[in-house]
């Protein structure tokens, strides 16, 4: 499991994103309360990935046989998607991603200052 570097965007603009390869043992990063936190993949490979958002806060409905609240983005070959933001209440102060493949796959976390 990687942690992944926060980087925080500003006023300034002053922020040159760097991207990391995406860890096949999942990523995680630090999830503010103020629900600026913010996750950029892109997908370089030649088919699509799914990137799964571990929701450690939803509680199962009274009587479920099977619940999973987690939160999916499939990413096409060769797309990118920004996911976020991710409420403490549902996703905690530190936030898992997993993904279904990690070939050619970067990842780059941010936060609104």
């Amino acid at each position: 499991m990687a942690a992944l570097t926060i980087e925080v965007i500003n006023l300034a603009g002053n922020i040159d994103p760097t991207f990391v390869a995406a860890d096949a043992g999942d990523d995680t990063f630090t999830n503010d309360s103020k629900n600026n936190t913010f996750v950029y993949i892109k997908n370089g490979g030649g088919g699509p990935i799914t990137a799964t958002f571990d929701d450690t806060g939803s509680v199962a409905p009274t009587g479920a046989k099977a619940f999973d609240a987690d939160v999916d983005q499939v990413i096409a070959a060769g797309e990118e998607a920004l996911n976020g933001p991710f409420p403490q209440s549902r996703f905690g102060s530190s936030v898992t991603v997993a993904y279904t493949s990690v070939s050619s796959v970067t990842v780059a976390a941010f936060r609104l200052s």
